[in-house]
């Protein structure tokens, strides 16, 4: 499979999970949010724990690198990855995950 089909599939398996409007391609938006430089493939922003269980599964199974982010304040790790295929934004999901 190409690279560009691999990417549309990645972006159509997230966004079956998350939502379309969770699943960002925006280069602009994945410039900002890259890690030590390492710009991702895609980011994805999930509703629940289950959602978070689902991108796991899918990017275990293609053997992709997740990287999380909270408020994307410290993007500098020491260490560069050599590639960032998803980042998996975790704001707002805390008040989700726990009932009142």
């Amino acid at each position: 499979m190409s690279a560009p089909a691999a990417a549309v599939d990645l972006a159509r398996g997230l966004a079956a999970i998350v939502g379309e409007a969770n699943a960002c391609q925006d280069p602009a938006r994945l410039r900002q949010l890259a890690v030590d430089g390492v710009e991702p493939r895609i980011a994805v922003s999930p509703g629940s724990s289950e959602e978070v269980a689902e991108v796991l599964r899918l990017a275990s199974s293609d053997g992709l690198v997740v990287v999380p982010a909270g408020g994307c304040t410290r993007q500098h790790t020491g260490a560069t990855p050599e590639r960032v295929d998803i980042v998996l934004r975790k704001g707002g999901l805390a008040h989700r995950l726990h009932a009142p």
